[in-house]
């Protein structure tokens, strides 16, 4: 009889078949530290990966220019988290001239891969939109704001929030 053990880390996939357990994978992208929900990005068709490269601008200036273009949002916050990604989200089009003039590939292939600092303003109040599901509560308010900024120009791309 087999049995099987649910863990996060596929590389033991050999050792499990010689041992006769069954392994169940329960990352959505291996080797990835992040405070964000991986399972909702992917509902929201967003992946994130291991950056491979250092970026080309730092934190501060990511910080900045999230607050710049999306200041009435994250007046408040109480902490602000950053984190260093590479991001693929090819279904987001809706860019902006300044993200495109900056980074003309956007146009063409869009946010595939691409290095980006997500940056977190907790603590705010973000009225919650989008169709809910029949298993989740009325809609309300999110206290998080989540701001896509592309780490080879400062240009903040997009903002999100599902918490």
């Amino acid at each position: 009889m087999k049995k099987t053990m649910v863990i996060g880390i596929s590389t033991l996939g050999l050792l499990a078949t010689v041992l006769g357990v069954t392994m169940v994978d329960t990352t959505v992208n291996a080797g990835v530290k992040t405070e964000q929900n991986l399972t909702k990005l992917e509902e929201m068709d967003m992946k994130l990966e291991l950056s491979v490269s250092p970026a080309p601008i730092d934190e501060d200036a990511a910080i900045e220019s999230a607050k710049a273009t999306f200041g009435g949002l994250v007046v408040g916050a109480k902490q602000v988290k950053v984190e260093y990604h590479m991001l693929t989200n090819k279904s987001f089009q809706l860019f902006s001239e300044e993200a495109i003039q900056k980074n003309p590939s956007l146009k063409t292939k869009g946010i595939d891969r691409l290095p980006v600092y997500i940056v977190t303003f907790k603590g705010v109040e973000i009225e919650q939109s989008g169709p809910k599901k029949q298993t989740e509560s009325p809609k309300g308010k999110h206290s998080e704001l989540n701001v896509v900024v592309d780490a080879t120009t400062g240009v903040a791309l997009k903002a999100f929030s599902y918490r």
